[in-house]
């Protein structure tokens, strides 16, 4: 039919909306592709931005406003990797949508042929189960770094420059998996201590830092 990956065709399994009993269109799942690709990234683009716009010297807002808005951005932009954390323990557990963009599009698996599979094995509901207690603990550990505060009273940063997050000052040439700029110098001297970003927490191996050009 020409709606199966090599992989679905030989587990035996299709691409269907279970709720309405269908197989889904070409659209739905082009864009929950989209979604499971660029969704998260998306978010926290717009995030940022909404932080720049928050910081920029000309805006009318009171300082006590500006602060409170950079803290709630900042814990918003850290909460988005921690719930797509959480949504994949949910998926160990239950077996279903294993991506947001999934979720939202409601595109689920249907078994069409070969053995069925009725329940989530033990396993994989033992790997959802701290999978959450591991978000769980991100959230609790997850607190808003002091310079924050210092930064969303300073009218002179330029959130959309290039510039190292942690100095503010030398030029961001190297990059996190998450995506977030630092100078190599305050990443390496950070990733010694805590292999997390410095900015959103998620996992950074040392070895996996990607060095920039030409930005």
């Amino acid at each position: 039919m020409g709606n199966q990956t090599l992989g679905e065709e030989y587990t035996g399994i299709v691409q269907a909306n279970l709720k309405e009993l269908k197989v889904p269109s070409l659209t739905m799942r082009i864009l929950a592709i989209m979604l499971e690709i660029f969704g998260e990234r998306i978010l926290l683009k717009l995030l940022r931005q909404l932080q720049a716009q928050v910081n920029e010297p000309d805006n009318q807002l009171t300082t006590e406003a500006v602060t409170f808005l950079n803290i709630f951005l900042f814990k918003l932009r850290a909460t988005v990797p921690i719930l797509v954390l959480f949504h994949k323990g949910i998926f160990y557990i239950y077996g279903r949508f294993y991506s947001w963009g999934r979720r939202i599009t409601d595109l689920d698996y249907a078994k069409i042929y070969g053995q069925q599979v009725s329940t989530v094995s033990w396993g994989l509901k033992l790997l959802g189960v701290i999978t959450i207690i591991q978000s769980l603990l991100r959230i609790w550990h997850d607190d808003v770094p002091q310079d924050t505060i210092a930064i969303s009273n300073s009218s002179d940063i330029n959130y959309a420059s290039h510039n190292c997050q942690l100095c503010l000052e030398a030029e961001a040439t190297t990059a996190t998996l998450c995506g977030h700029l630092f100078c190599w110098r305050c990443l390496s001297d950070w990733l010694r201590n805590k292999s997390q970003c410095p900015f959103c927490r998620e996992h950074v191996p040392p070895s996996r830092i990607i060095h920039l050009m030409n930005l």
